[in-house]
């Protein structure tokens, strides 16, 4: 299952970066911080950064809420 970009900035008041989508997309995957940095060449800190904003956009506070959230939003 893939998350679209366009899909979910829709439904959202702030929309997410695409820099932060390519992290999401990353978390969504299941991949740790770690493999996030590696496979977008970014810093732990500018990953965490990444997801922090995300977070607060999509109104979530954990990678398990996240990951339900994008869900949600993908089928409206």
């Amino acid at each position: 299952p893939h998350i679209n970009f366009e899909k979910i900035n829709k439904h959202l008041i702030s929309p997410v970066s695409e820099r932060e989508f390519d992290v999401l997309h990353l978390i969504y995957e299941g991949k740790p911080n770690r493999q996030i940095g590696e496979a977008l060449f970014i810093s732990m800190n500018t990953v965490k950064r990444h997801i922090n904003n995300a977070y607060l956009k999509l109104d979530v506070n954990s990678r398990s809420t996240a990951i339900v959230r994008l869900r949600e939003l993908m089928m409206k």
